[in-house]
Formats: C-alpha cells, sequence, structure tokens
C-alpha cells in the first residue's frame, strides 16, 4: 500500500499541457504537484474539475484548491489545464514546495480562508 498518490506518475502525454512557471503561481493555490499561474479568465477550469479548480486574484485567475487523489481526478484537472489556452497550469510543485513553504502555507491559510469568504458573494 502507498501512502501517496503520485498524480504526475500517471500524466503520459498530458503533461503537454502542464507549461506554467512557478514564479506565476497564484499564491491560492494549495501546496501540491498542480497550480495555476497566469491562466485565462475564461473561467473554463471548473467546468472541467470543479472539484479542483476556482477562480482568484487580481484577475480571477484560475488555480488549483484540492489537488487530485484519483486517476480520474487527475484527468479531469489535465483537461482543465488543457482548455487554458495560456497553458498556465504547472505540474512541477512537488519539486518547488519545501517542508517550510508548506508549513508557511498552513499558518497562513487563514488568509486563504478570508479572501475566499470576501469572494463569496461574486
Amino acid at each position: 500500500m502507498t501512502l501517496y498518490f503520485d498524480p504526475v506518475a500517471i500524466l503520459g502525454n498530458g503533461r503537454d499541457a502542464f507549461r506554467g512557471r512557478w514564479e506565476d503561481r497564484l499564491w491560492l493555490n494549495v501546496p501540491g504537484p498542480f497550480y495555476g499561474g497566469e491562466t485565462d479568465t475564461c473561467w473554463t477550469g471548473r467546468l472541467s474539475a470543479p472539484s479542483h479548480v476556482l477562480y482568484g486574484g487580481e484577475y480571477l485567475s484560475e488555480y488549483v484548491y484540492r489537488q487530485p487523489r484519483t486517476p480520474a481526478d487527475t484527468a479531469l484537472l489535465v483537461e482543465a489545464a488543457d482548455n487554458d489556452p495560456f497553458l498556465g497550469y504547472g505540474c512541477d510543485g512537488d519539486s518547488r514546495w519545501t517542508p517550510e513553504t508548506v508549513r508557511e502555507w498552513w499558518r497562513n491559510r487563514s488568509q486563504v480562508v478570508q479572501y475566499l469568504s470576501n469572494q463569496r458573494s461574486n
């Protein structure tokens, strides 16, 4: 039994849809391999992956609020990334997050909650 499902390992050709840059990552993304950076603002991500993608930031870019836990979840996130004309999703987050940056994200998660609470009416 494995304790960690590695969705990146099953991407295959789907990896081509992930050309986002870590430096462009929206601060609302949860730690994990996938994230949204400079994505299109057409709001297509939730059509493909409603359990994983939300919109936020100054330009209402797409970001990953829940990492995939199954191959089916991963396929939906690949579809969301593939539908983004800017190819702003990334899949190299696991090589970028460090234990300290994950801890920092969790310490500051109240900012994410507050942001989402403020955006609820939108």
